[in-house]
């Protein structure tokens, strides 16, 4: 009788480990999830492009650009740093006054691509606090400073909900503008940055895409 009882006894213990030992195998076997979020690189409609300009300095060069593109009658949406929207307050508010559209890119302008997945939420969280403060709508597009990107960043917007846009092609100046333009396709999101050209580079640019035929759509129409 003790004989049997010890066999059992052995045999459920021996059961028991073997079924923890598969349970902690697929456990740690299992992948790390990914992020089910991509970067958004083009707009996905036939006929036309995105202008975005990416703001964390050279408000003195903003409204040049605005009144371009009121001229030429096109929209483009314009990512603003948290800082440089809390001591821009009235910046921000010609912006979104005028019709055109705001997305995100952090609180401070630095590199993401060394920021965790904390550090990374919260930027984006105090930028969005601090511009709907202003406007009075929720930001929902977020591009990283500089363009740079990484998994903490896709997993940050993953997780916030935002969608992520990267741009495909980018006019830094008047010197290369010739070169950019013929580079420009159906598709692309273009980024502009802010400087004294960039009401001529801007220009020149709207008069293209006429000329091609491209219309000139916001991001969130597109993407």
């Amino acid at each position: 009788m003790r004989e049997k009882k010890l066999f059992n006894f052995l045999v459920n213990f021996i059961i028991s480990i073997t079924v923890l030992m598969v349970g902690c195998t697929a456990f740690f076997s299992i992948p790390k999830k990914s992020p089910t979020l991509l970067p958004v690189y083009g707009n996905s409609t036939q006929d036309s492009v995105s202008i975005m300009f990416s703001i964390s300095s050279g408000g003195e060069y903003l409204v040049d650009a605005l009144d371009v593109l009121d001229k030429y009658e096109c929209q483009a949406t314009f990512f603003i740093n948290g800082k440089w929207a809390s001591q821009n307050r009235d910046f921000v508010s010609s912006i979104k006054n005028r019709g055109f559209e705001i997305g995100n890119c952090g609180y401070l302008n630095r590199n993401f691509s060394s920021l965790t997945v904390s550090e990374i939420k919260g930027e984006i969280k105090v930028c969005e606090k601090l511009l709907s403060g202003i406007t009075g709508e929720i930001t929902t597009l977020f591009s990283p400073p500089g363009g740079i990107l990484s998994d903490n960043v896709i997993k940050s917007c993953d997780e916030l909900n935002y969608i992520l846009v990267m741009h495909s092609l980018e006019i830094t100046n008047e010197d290369d503008l010739e070169l950019k333009l013929k580079e420009i396709k159906v598709g692309d999101i273009i980024k502009i940055n802010l400087s004294k050209n960039t009401s001529f580079v801007l220009q020149n640019l709207l008069e293209y895409c006429q000329k091609k035929n491209y219309k000139i759509k916001l991001l969130s129409e597109c993407i």
